[in-house]
């Protein structure tokens, strides 16, 4: 059983996808699956995925009718088998040692959701910025309890699921799912997962 699952919804993302999957593929935590789930996509992004699939056995890819990023990767979901699931956007880009620093937090802190700080990734000039707005009044390093956080769900976090990291059971336990919507579909499961966990952790590496 691997020990992450990364889940990537995928439509028309051939621009990008190779360049997300060599980031994830080259993390210093090897024991991952990575699952594609593609969206209908009209480009050649199924063939650029399905290239990397014949390469790398930890790649798998997944084909539906387009139905939005959310069933997408609630399918994702349902054909992970590792102890936590990373939810990534197909045009997204993470340092390499993001899911071993993000893996070992959550454990030492027995948490069931760890947090990354997070910065923004130009594509085209390959510049760097911290994205504020994340994380506001949180305790870095150390477990923070459902209740020190509740109360400022909507000042402390952001709703996109890339900087964080779930543990698989307790998103089963609590019978989490995205729902089926256009656009913000991340918001709903982002926050209501914060609001149903008993502990975060939060990392101050930027690692995203």
């Amino acid at each position: 059983m691997p020990t992450v699952s990364v889940i990537i919804p995928s439509y028309n993302a051939a621009e990008y996808i190779a360049q997300t999957l060599e980031s994830v593929l080259a993390q210093t935590l090897s024991d991952i699956e990575v699952i594609v789930v593609d969206d209908g996509s009209t480009d050649s992004t199924r063939d650029v995925v399905a290239e990397f699939a014949c390469k790398d056995s930890r790649v798998t890819l997944v084909e539906q009718a387009n139905q939005f990023a959310g069933v997408a990767r609630n399918n994702g979901m349902a054909k992970a088998r590792g102890t936590y699931l990373y939810f990534l956007d197909a045009d997204d880009y993470i340092e390499k040692t993001a899911l071993e620093e993000l893996v070992d937090v959550i454990e030492k802190n027995h948490a069931d959701i760890a947090i990354a700080k997070s910065e923004g990734f130009d594509n085209e000039t390959g510049n760097t910025w911290p994205i504020g707005g994340a994380l506001n009044g949180m305790d870095f390093g150390c477990p923070v309890e459902h209740a020190e956080y509740c109360g400022k769900l909507f000042q402390s976090f952001i709703g996109w699921p890339w900087d964080k990291l779930y543990r698989a059971d307790f998103v089963s336990e609590k019978g989490l799912l995205f729902p089926s919507l256009r656009n913000s579909e991340d918001l709903v499961f982002v926050f209501k997962s914060l609001a149903l966990a008993s502990a975060i952790s939060v990392s101050d590496h930027l690692s995203i």
